[in-house]
């Protein structure tokens, strides 16, 4: 093999190279946890603390404002498969270990993905806004990456039809792409007490949504 021959092996392994470490990045926000019985237990209580309260503000039919922080609801999905024994057959194979962040208007949600071979960090940037006077909610899915790369819509749709199937509000994968319009329109299961969202806030580390009680 001549030198140009060699040098062509290099770019191309060059190439490889770079394109397997992008697809392995892990974001710098992705910080899932283990929980011990002990804190599973704790993220346990903090869940049902939170559900508590809200279900005492609907009560009382005054606007009020839910605070979540994405390290608590990091918790809490680690803590899924004690707070939630049907977890694992209601989410799709091959995920594990869930993160979530709020940061600038956005929601970052991420999971260890392992299937056929491949392991990747998959992640996805969701925004959420109000939309026509307050008459619905604008959802939006942003991007869906493997490490720094984008995903084939084709394997978005594998991994999250399963979940849209199961939704009343969201027709399609491909709408999410478009930005979805739901009616602000809620039902909370404790009591069945009516209610819709006045606003939404995503930023450093909080997601604040504003309540009203019907």
């Amino acid at each position: 093999m001549g030198v140009a021959g060699i040098g062509v092996l290099a770019t191309v392994f060059g190439a490889l190279l770079v394109l397997w470490l992008t697809f392995q990045h892990v974001p710098a926000w992705y910080q899932p946890v283990q929980l011990d019985p002990e804190e599973s237990r704790d993220a346990r209580a903090d869940a049902i603390g939170m559900g508590d309260w809200i279900s005492g503000k609907m009560v009382d039919r005054e606007p009020f404002e839910v605070v979540l922080h994405d390290w608590s609801i990091t918790r809490w999905l680690a803590a899924l498969p004690v707070l939630w024994p049907e977890f694992e057959e209601s989410v799709p194979a091959g995920l594990s270990d869930g993160a979530v962040k709020f940061d600038d208007g956005r929601i970052l949600a991420g999971a260890h993905y392992e299937q056929q071979g491949w392991r990747l960090i998959i992640n996805l940037a969701v925004t959420a806004e109000i939309a026509d006077g307050g008459d619905h909610l604008m959802l939006k899915l942003e991007t869906v990456r493997g490490g720094s790369l984008p995903v084939p819509k084709t394997v978005v749709r594998a991994l999250l039809e399963p979940l849209v199937d199961r939704s009343r509000r969201i027709q399609s994968v491909d709408d999410l792409f478009d930005g979805v319009k739901i009616d602000n329109y809620f039902t909370w299961p404790n009591g069945d007490r009516l209610f819709r969202i006045d606003s939404i806030h995503i930023q450093d580390g909080d997601l604040r949504i504003g309540v009203v009680p019907l």
